[in-house]
């Protein structure tokens, strides 16, 4: 059977980076996890280890237009898009399904954006220094990590993950909370030209 465009570039980031089984996520308590965009082909972010350099996984830069993007572990995809007009909420789609597994939720007027997987809600908040753009996600249990971007000279940052604790899924939760911050400084009050529907 013939692949599809996504199938193809999946399975060019897990051959070209190595990517790690999703599991690799979580297996470490406290650690620490760099996120570097890259140039190379495929285009994107590239989740990694530095203690031992494992690739865990990859986020594809996502389309300036639609937003639209592909996320890849060693054994698992999703799809992420915006769904919704008016200042879209951001949406992680598992393939071949219509309704998404995951939502952002980004409401007028407020900062704090609320992950909705599965049965628990996490909230990203802005971090107290407001020049390190820096974010915090806490479910009601409180801090689960902190999302750090990095300056950068072009439109793409690179970022650092510090984990406090693992939520279930990390995997799903660490790439659709670096969708949705790189898509919020590089894109500040734009909003895509397409309504994805899945």
């Amino acid at each position: 059977m013939a692949q599809t465009p996504s199938e193809r570039r999946a399975r060019l980031a897990r051959e070209q980076y190595r990517l790690s089984p999703s599991t690799a996520f979580g297996s470490v308590a406290d650690e620490s996890i760099l996120v570097r965009f890259l140039s190379d082909d495929p285009e994107g972010w590239l989740f990694e280890r530095p203690a031992t350099e494992d690739a865990l996984a990859w986020l594809e830069r996502f389309d300036l237009d639609t937003w639209n993007a592909l996320a890849v572990t060693g054994d698992a995809a999703w799809g992420f898009a915006p769904i919704g007009r008016q200042r879209p909420d951001l949406a992680a789609f598992s393939d071949g399904e219509r309704e998404p597994m995951a939502i952002v939720r980004r409401p007028w007027g407020s900062p704090v954006r609320r992950l909705t997987i599965g049965g628990a809600t996490l909230r990203l908040r802005p971090g107290f220094n407001p020049l390190r753009q820096s974010r915090r996600l806490h479910d009601d249990d409180g801090l689960i990590a902190r999302v750090t971007p990095h300056r950068s000279s072009g439109r793409y940052c690179d970022l650092t993950w510090s984990w406090e604790r693992f939520p279930a899924m990390p995997d799903l939760v660490a790439l659709l909370v670096t969708y949705t911050v790189t898509v919020e400084r590089a894109t500040a009050v734009d909003v895509p030209v397409t309504d994805w529907k899945g």
